[in-house]
């Protein structure tokens, strides 16, 4: 039933953008056709598969600067916690404290999958709102990805976009606070980490992430629409627009087109 489809979809959280919907509706239109092909279907008996309209698309939930300041430290504070419940279990099993006393025995919370999972978490929220990539983008760079600059004292991330049918690779320079979460991916890591090994080896932080939204009561926007893991680019461009950023530059370092800018973000100009 394409109609119950298109409902629950439409009902679906987050909710699909209207060019998603459309798509997943002309694949629809390609198996109907194929069953007029291959079995003989008449079109009259096709159900009615209507678009989408662009222009209905609502604008995307993000966060203000405060709320996003709110969530880094939620994050890192979740970190803390779980860090300190790993030292405690290894000095209570006869472990020894570092020399300095500090507790920060980094191989016995390394070694706790709950401190290893939020300390990853921390970086991957920072680099999102700082850099305004999608989170596949992300989850997809290798080490191979990342260049040092030693004459900036800099690192740029290397990521692939496809413009055109035309894959391209594009530079993106972190802000100050991003370069630090690189940094801090880079401590953890082998030294030197393999070209290979992913920047982040988890892969997926959606459910985390929700949990850090509910923690920080910030599951929902101002006008009520639910955040997801993507508010995070939404928050980044919303900055960028809102600080007389050219729709050209941020395009380019978020790794899209100034139209898909125009259609989303008009509003803020």
């Amino acid at each position: 039933d394409v109609r119950a489809y298109t409902r629950a979809r439409r009902a679906a959280t987050p909710v699909p953008a209207a060019s998603t919907l459309n798509q997943e509706f002309s694949i629809l239109r390609a198996v109907f056709r194929f069953s007029e092909e291959r079995y003989g279907v008449s079109p009259m008996h096709w159900p009615r598969i209507e678009n989408r309209s662009l222009s209905d698309q609502e604008s995307r939930p993000g966060f203000g600067a405060d709320e996003f300041d709110a969530l880094v430290r939620a994050a890192y504070a979740r970190f803390r916690d779980a860090r300190r419940v790993a030292v405690a279990r290894y000095l209570a099993g006869g472990g020894e404290e570092s020399d300095d006393g500090s507790h920060l025995i980094t191989e016995q919370w390394r070694n706790d999958p709950t401190a290893w999972f939020r300390y990853h978490l921390c970086q991957f929220v920072i680099l999102l709102g700082s850099t305004g990539m999608r989170p596949s983008t992300l989850l997809g760079l290798t080490w191979a990805h990342v260049e040092w600059r030693e004459e900036h004292k800099d690192y740029v991330l290397h990521a692939s976009t496809r413009k055109g049918g035309k894959r391209r690779r594009v530079g993106v320079v972190p802000t100050q606070m991003a370069q630090h979460a690189i940094k801090m991916l880079r401590d953890v890591a082998e030294s030197p980490p393999p070209p290979s090994a992913p920047l982040f080896p988890i892969k997926d932080f959606k459910r985390s992430f929700r949990n850090l939204l509910k923690a920080t009561n910030l599951e929902y926007d101002a006008d009520g629409r639910r955040r997801t893991i993507y508010s995070l680019r939404h928050f980044y461009i919303t900055f960028l627009i809102e600080n007389g950023v050219t729709t050209a530059m941020i395009a380019a370092n978020t790794l899209t087109s100034e139209a898909m800018i125009n259609k989303y973000y008009n509003h803020l100009k």
